[in-house]
């Protein structure tokens, strides 16, 4: 789900694909993987490229393919669900694409019709001049291994979940990550004042104020905050 024009060489997925793709030659027929998941990824930029919302929806779980190489480690991605069905259709000479399941593009189709409501009225933001980044890095991020986040608009770090199952407990882990992105701007280059979460099943979007969850009131106050999650993360003891 794109608030502005995608180029997915400049996403998550293209850096998962180049991790994967560096990684692979060590492995016993990596460079089939690898040949195999490049060539997809050229699919799916196809596949976006052509305006099609079906098409636009295959490369989207292409490129969510790639990103999980980003997300998580090698090893755990090739044991999934998705890693076995990766390494048999490349032993067979089959096309990995081949894979994607119709009930979950079925479900993403759904999922998109859901967000178009609020996706529309952030990209009129956007357009009116709102200061718009996806998938921020912090200065912090390298301390908790890379840590990206969703996007941010205007002063609001935004986070999407397409989870089915709400809780209490959920919304409370969600938050926490989302502020704990936000301490990792350590330098307040991002200017991040405001923490939101977005849940499209729900068409249900929350904002909270930072200030307000860390009971504080000034930007002082918060780059202290943030001195001290740094000493945190990065103290040896």
């Amino acid at each position: 789900m794109m608030l502005d024009v995608l180029y997915p060489r400049d996403t998550v997925a293209y850096r998962g694909l180049s991790i994967f793709c560096s990684s692979c030659p060590h492995t016993e027929g990596g460079n089939k993987l690898a040949k195999e998941l490049t060539r997809t990824f050229q699919e799916a930029e196809y596949l976006y490229a052509s305006n099609d919302p079906v098409g636009r929806d295959t490369a989207a779980i292409i490129f969510a393919w790639c990103e999980s190489m980003r997300r998580n480690a090698i090893p755990t991605v090739m044991e999934s669900r998705f890693g076995h069905q990766f390494v048999e259709v490349v032993n067979s000479g089959g096309n990995l694409i081949d894979v994607i399941d119709p009930v979950q593009l079925s479900d993403l189709q759904a999922l998109r019709i859901d967000a178009e409501e609020q996706i529309s009225e952030w990209r009129k933001r956007i357009v009116s001049g709102a200061p718009y980044e996806p998938n921020p890095i912090f200065s912090g991020s390298g301390c908790v291994g890379g840590a990206d986040a969703d996007w941010i608009i205007d002063d609001t770090l935004i986070d999407c979940k397409t989870t089915k199952n709400l809780t209490n407990s959920w919304i409370r882990k969600a938050l926490f990550q989302l502020l704990g992105y936000s301490l990792l701007d350590f330098t307040d280059y991002f200017e991040i004042r405001n923490i939101g979460l977005w849940l499209p099943r729900f068409r249900a979007f929350q904002v909270w104020n930072i200030y307000d969850i860390l009971d504080i009131s000034s930007k002082r106050e918060l780059q202290k905050v943030r001195r001290e999650f740094e000493k945190a993360l990065t103290s040896d003891t």
